[in-house]
């Protein structure tokens, strides 16, 4: 019995079915048909067609973001520092003074600049206020997925670190977690299906193959096929796996694995 596991870059996974507009109803239909997918790529790539090959999914380990950073925004030291920031920036100050010029007109110069600060940090306290309710979105949908599938574990090891001044967010140990995952797991599984599109997993892909586990690697991409290469596809990280496996967009439609995203007024 050959050992599959399946190891998904949550964020990729979004990215990927978020460009497609789809979105997945039932996770644990969508893994099983990944895992088929990858089996009979996988048999075609080492095994002659008349093999017959025992294949097991072992698990699926969806690395998802767990955590951020955490900002209070009535903490009088965040304030300093970040109205030294502001004052700092050109380019954000500016923006808020031109802004605070159009809504209080009249105001003397010192008056302008507080008020532009004033707009700014409520700005960004509402825009941190959404990326904590992004943030436990994805906590509940984690949770909501792993109950619902035996063979998934959820790993948050990802965590989102802010930056205030340029409201941005940058991403953090996902792909450490991932990569690490990859090593421990190689040691007993057989094959192993990555799902990303990120080529710094290469030398993860390349520790495993020495550990005599196949790798292959999981593009879901527009269209039928057979089209070679979606958007998301990243050559180098193909080259590195022994071989791909392509999940496209018109098949999850029609398996009804997948369905076609629509706004809160019924349109897509």
């Amino acid at each position: 019995m050959h050992k599959f596991g399946i190891f998904v870059d949550g964020s990729n996974l979004t990215g990927s079915l978020g460009k497609l507009n789809l979105k997945i109803p039932d996770y644990e239909s969508f893994y099983k048909y990944v895992f088929r997918e990858g089996a009979s790529h996988w048999a075609q790539s080492f095994h002659s067609a008349q093999t017959r090959l025992d294949a097991r999914l072992h698990r699926v380990m969806l690395y998802q973001l767990g955590e951020m950073d955490y900002l209070d925004f009535s903490d009088p030291k965040l304030q300093a520092n970040q109205r030294e920031l502001f004052d700092r920036s050109p380019e954000v100050k500016n923006h808020f003074m031109r802004e605070a010029g159009i809504k209080l007109q009249n105001l003397q110069n010192d008056e302008l600049h507080l008020e532009a600060w004033k707009m700014y940090w409520k700005d960004r306290e509402n825009w941190y206020a959404k990326r904590k309710g992004i943030l436990q979105g994805v906590l509940s949908f984690n949770h909501a997925v792993q109950e619902s599938c035996d063979f998934l574990q959820v790993v948050p090891c990802g965590y989102w670190k802010l930056n205030i001044l340029k409201s941005y967010i940058e991403e953090k140990g996902l792909d450490t977690g991932i990569a690490v995952g990859v090593a421990t797991h190689a040691e007993f599984l057989d094959v192993i299906l990555l799902m990303s599109g990120d080529a710094d997993f290469i030398p993860s892909v390349d520790h495993a193959k020495t550990k005599q586990c196949s790798v292959g690697a999981i593009d879901i991409i527009r269209g039928s096929p057979p089209e070679k290469k979606g958007r998301q596809s990243s050559t180098r990280l193909h080259s590195a796996c022994d071989f791909v496996v392509r999940v496209y967009e018109t098949e999850l439609l029609r398996l009804k694995l997948a369905e076609t995203r629509t706004n809160d007024n019924g349109e897509v």
